[in-house]
């Protein structure tokens, strides 16, 4: 992906979808999802890797019940924020097909070649009268043949204007990748940044699991104080090389530039942990959790 093709795609006139997904700092599939009771008992779903680009090249997130036939699409993502209990737009897929399903238990699911996530830092407040409680999880702005919503037709709108607007720094943000050391990189970045650039992030993840690995001849026991949970011993083979990697420092708290990040100020806790460390919102203390 790079960035002329996905303003490209963002330019056409096609019909915009708005989807209602749990919150988190990255959807990159290594952190818990904040949302509903089923999201709290499913902390690692389909949508926490809603910005991860799969191998064929497409990235993927559910967009609620019911087959769509309106396609391509644009599809806004939009999250509840657990800090301040504000609905904020997440990020944007670009010209969307949607894999739909025979099966009524199964949602269909957004896919694209063209994706764009904000930061945290930049995830702008949708406006209640947009979103009204009770709506559901998707509501259409514009549709190929239908009515027209307003208000959610005129923030896509201004979205698109700004990224539109941005690409050329944007194009500059990803364009970095081969100079970066994967053990030091910039995050918090209060810019847009396009999913290249957020790669770089998971490559820190995955330095700071290898290098545990390499000190614990395979293990991966989580840091929390009085747990260890190791999913190598609990799940066997299956659960060789995974555990999620917390952030000491709040990204929230990075500086407004960016700040480097190392492995130390990193840390391998296990799922259960990481959900409860960022229930609510927070970023707790990893001594605060048992």
């Amino acid at each position: 992906m790079n960035d002329d093709s996905f303003s490209n795609k963002l330019a056409q006139g096609l019909p915009v979808l708005f989807c209602y997904i749990g919150w988190a700092e990255f959807y990159d599939g290594t952190e818990a999802i904040i949302g509903n009771a089923w999201l709290d008992n499913n902390p690692t779903n389909a949508e926490s890797a809603a910005f991860v680009e799969g191998e064929d090249g497409y990235f993927r997130c559910g967009i609620g019940s019911g087959n769509i036939s309106d396609m391509p699409i644009h599809v806004v993502f939009v999250a509840r924020d657990p800090a301040d209990h504000l609905r904020k737009v997440i990020g944007i897929y670009a010209a969307a097909m949607v894999e739909n399903s025979d099966d009524p238990d199964v949602w269909p699911r957004a896919l694209t070649h063209y994706a764009v996530m904000y930061p945290s830092s930049r995830r702008s407040e949708l406006n209640n009268n947009a979103w009204a409680g009770g709506t559901g999880v998707r509501r259409w702005a514009s549709r190929r043949v239908g009515t027209t919503h307003e208000a959610l037709l005129k923030k896509f709108e201004s979205l698109r204007e700004d990224l539109l607007a941005d690409k050329n720094e944007t194009a500059r943000a990803s364009g970095h990748d081969a100079a970066e050391d994967e053990s030091s990189i910039l995050e918090g970045q209060t810019r847009v940044l396009l999913q290249r650039h957020r790669s770089r992030e998971r490559k820190l993840r995955q330095a700071k699991i290898v290098a545990v690995l390499r000190e614990t001849n395979g293990h991966l026991a989580c840091e929390v104080p009085g747990c260890g949970f190791d999913f190598l011993r609990r799940y066997g083979e299956l659960g060789r090389g995974y555990a999620h990697v917390h952030h000491l420092k709040p990204l929230a708290t990075l500086q407004p530039l960016g700040e480097v990040v190392s492995l130390r100020d990193l840390a391998i806790v296990c799922a259960n942990c990481h959900a409860m460390i960022h229930r609510g919102g927070e970023s707790r203390q990893m001594t605060e959790v048992l």
